[in-house]
């Protein structure tokens, strides 16, 4: 799993763009990613996983190439995602599936998962759909698992000439370890270790540099021209009309831990535009004050006695009582005070 930690608000700065992965999710990324979002940021939360939700919606066409699925569901005009929300669960566009998205969101307490999942999709002539509208091959790599060690293993001992390339496998505390009959120096043939998560190979199709089966061989072949096995997968063919299968892309658990944050105008601030974290603070900003939970309380300009001024925004939610606080500090008062104007004013 690739685990990213996403806190508070850093303006927006920090949440929304590291929001980003999920809504740049890739489809042939294999893994489904965690989150951690702050308890208090939920209105960019909600903002980023309303516009995911209707960024993509299937065809509202007619046929829709077989249009419902065996239990009889409609998927036409639908989003393409599932957002999960605890138990509460949306995928539908109206602003009634949106408002119900918004409430769950803003109630979730600490600990509370909301996962992403693609609900399965292709596209044609830029339109997305649920079933396949053309017949579809799939060739996907196969990764070890415990249960397939174990198996791969005992056909291994059960079957030996089977597997001419290899002269020695074990698994030993969920590591598979498989000698090959390649020589690395005198009396000593090459290892190979493999952990769970790892791509299978076969280890009954040897090839050489050139990616060719070595048939014909048996263990008392000279295999110098051994390089590697070939990847060991599963074939799929998707007929017109069937189903897509779905896929998790993220799970997002929401922490109740109060943050603060400090940087420095020039982040923020260009001395004429506001920078890209700049405009997402001020983003960050607006939620707060459009939602009637979250309140925020404007800042006021400090000094030091170092001639550094600073000003401090605190956001907090209302329901749970998490606060943040983002810290902007300065020798440049004017341009510290005009900054202050534009974010207190929203």
């Amino acid at each position: 799993m690739n685990k990213k930690h996403l806190s508070v608000v850093m303006a927006g700065a920090m949440l929304a763009s590291s929001v980003a992965p999920v809504l740049a999710y890739k489809v042939d990324e294999s893994a489904t990613k965690e989150y951690e979002v702050n308890g208090s940021n939920k209105g960019i939360l909600i903002r980023d996983l309303r516009n995911l939700l209707l960024s993509k919606k299937f065809a509202n066409e007619a046929a829709n190439y077989s249009g419902k699925d065996k239990n009889k569901h409609d998927f036409r005009g639908e989003s393409i995602y599932q957002i999960k929300v605890g138990t509460t669960e949306v995928y539908g566009t109206t602003e009634d599936d949106v408002k119900k998205l918004e409430k769950a969101i803003q109630e979730a307490t600490k600990g509370t998962k909301i996962e992403v999942v693609d609900r399965g999709h292709v596209v044609k002539n830029d339109k997305y759909y649920h079933f396949a509208v053309e017949k579809i091959e799939t060739t996907t790599e196969k990764t070890y698992d415990k249960s397939s060690m174990q198996t791969l293993v005992a056909d291994f001992n059960d079957h030996k000439d089977q597997y001419p390339a290899v002269y020695e496998m074990k698994l030993e505390s969920d590591v598979l370890t498989v000698s090959i009959r390649k020589a690395i120096g005198e009396n000593k043939l090459e290892t190979l270790t493999f952990k769970v998560g790892d791509k299978q190979l076969d280890f009954k199709k040897p090839i050489d540099k050139n990616g060719d089966v070595l048939d014909g061989r048996n263990t008392q072949s000279d295999w110098s021209d051994l390089v590697g096995f070939k990847a060991d997968t599963n074939s799929k063919v998707i007929n017109v009309g069937d189903e897509i299968d779905g896929k998790k892309l993220a799970v997002i658990t929401v922490s109740d831990v109060d943050a603060k944050y400090e940087t420095v105008l020039s982040d923020l601030y260009d001395g004429l535009l506001l920078t890209e974290k700049g405009q997402k603070l001020l983003d960050t900003i607006k939620e707060y004050k459009r939602d009637s939970k979250l309140n925020f309380t404007e800042a006021t300009l400090n000094s030091s006695a170092n001639g550094i001024y600073e000003i401090k925004f605190v956001f907090e939610n209302t329901k749970t009582g998490v606060k943040s606080e983002v810290v902007v500090k300065s020798n440049k008062k004017a341009q510290l005070e005009l900054f202050m104007g534009w974010m207190n004013n929203g």
